[in-house]
């Protein structure tokens, strides 16, 4: 079974232009991230950035709330607009100390890429899976006459950990039981911020591996939450191994939802390629 990824919905939001430079933020879904009309515009931080200041050459709209999103999803798509002609454009991300606006950055700037275009509508990628975990605003430095400006945006990124599916029961790696019989079953889901569904399966020995996630095996119970109980009953199996398994996902929507939709591939599983899940081993 292959280890697959998640990617976590926004809500879509407006943005309001202030001065010559713009970022704006929009998912890759394409719902965009927000920022109202702000007079000052202040980042308020501690990166000596120009933000908001009346002698800078452009000022930065960004947004005001923070949002998260899983470590696993696509990158967003970082618009920007600069309406000058300066000699560069960089586009950076940096880590900062937590949710706050004014939060100070905790590391150095992360250069995405180089020599982008000045003019309307341009963007570039904010990789969640290459930043990490943690908290990061995104910004670009742009250089004319050997002097950089440096434009941060207000509102921070926090990419968020993914799930990590494990079971807690049955302990063992294989679990004999008579037919008819039943075997408790938990799980851990393993979501840093617990804000993921889950679907617990198991396997027959003529079941395909290969399936998407949400066709895996037969499905034994499915909730919310990192942890989860339920039975197998082996009432009518004929005798063998069974495999057991468990799909999750912090995409938003149930694992059959999500695959449903197309999104197969946002959904992790356990036990991945090379793994191997618990066994229950019916007996007659």
């Amino acid at each position: 079974m292959q280890r697959n990824v998640v990617s976590r919905p926004c809500d879509p939001v407006a943005w309001t232009a202030i001065g010559s430079f713009v970022l704006l933020i929009v998912a890759f879904s394409g719902c965009a991230i927000t920022a109202p009309n702000d007079n000052d515009n202040q980042n308020n931080n501690t990166n000596n950035n120009t933000n908001g200041n009346d002698n800078a050459s452009g000022r930065i709209v960004s947004f005001t709330s923070n949002f998260g999103i899983s470590q696993l999803s696509p990158p967003i798509s970082v618009i920007y607009e600069v309406t000058t002609t300066p000699d560069g454009i960089a586009a950076f991300y940096v880590p900062v100390d937590g949710p706050e606006q004014n939060a100070p950055s905790i590391g150095v700037r992360v250069i995405i890429e180089n020599d982008l275009p000045a003019g309307m509508n341009r963007s570039f990628d904010f990789d969640p899976g290459d930043a990490g975990v943690g908290f990061f605003r995104v910004g670009l430095i742009i250089t004319d006459n050997n002097e950089e400006e440096i434009i941060e945006s207000r509102g921070v990124i926090e990419v968020q950990g993914p799930p990590d599916p494990r079971f807690i029961l049955p302990a063992a790696a294989l679990t004999q039981v008579l037919e008819g019989g039943e075997v408790d079953i938990s799980i851990d889901a393993g979501d840093p911020q617990g804000i993921v569904q889950w679907r617990v399966f198991y396997l027959r020995p003529a079941d395909s591996r290969d399936n998407p996630p949400h066709l895996l095996g037969v499905t034994l119970g499915t909730g919310s939450g990192n942890f989860g109980e339920v039975a197998f009953n082996t009432t009518g199996l004929i005798p063998g191994d069974y495999e057991l398994g468990v799909a999750a996902t912090d995409s938003g929507e149930s694992v059959a939802t999500t695959g449903e939709s197309g999104d197969a591939n946002l959904i992790i599983v356990f036990p991945s390629t090379g793994e191997t899940g618990p066994v229950i081993r019916v007996g007659s």
